[in-house]
């Protein structure tokens, strides 16, 4: 699964979703449609929504229309443990979760960087200090 966000720039709520996860208090939008879990909500209960779609979350990473800033925003794709069933059998490209994402679920993070005056796609891990590292995936021919 797969989770695109437009966070600040200077990281802060990157370390805070790697540190503390994702509140699902913080969603724009409510279960519609069916959880990853099966289970039934009440109406207007907010989820977090994924997607099977790695290309999807990369788009939604690089929109920034829920940013209530005009700051420079950093795109991120989080890449999500694979849990529950999918809706519709495994037909679905979106999974919604009705509650907090933990870090547990983190198993990788993307996200597009200005490398030498090029966007290159590259994965993003926390030092030991609380700092960034960024290592770029390989240029495709």
């Amino acid at each position: 699964m797969y989770r695109g966000l437009a966070l600040d720039s200077r990281g802060k709520e990157l370390r805070n979703i790697v540190h503390e996860g994702m509140a699902v208090k913080k969603s724009h939008f409510p279960v519609w449609h069916g959880t990853y879990d099966g289970k039934k909500y009440p109406a207007g209960t907010k989820a977090l929504f994924a997607t099977t779609d790695p290309l999807l979350a990369s788009i939604y990473a690089q929109m920034n229309r829920f940013r209530e800033d005009e700051n420079l925003f950093l795109p991120v794709v989080l890449h999500l443990k694979r849990v529950g069933k999918d809706v519709d059998n495994g037909r679905a490209r979106t999974i919604e979760i009705p509650h907090d994402i933990p870090p547990s679920w983190i198993e990788k993070i993307s996200t597009l960087l200005n490398v030498d005056g090029q966007l290159r796609w590259g994965e993003l891990k926390l030092d030991g200090e609380d700092g960034f590292l960024f290592t770029p995936y390989p240029s495709l021919p």
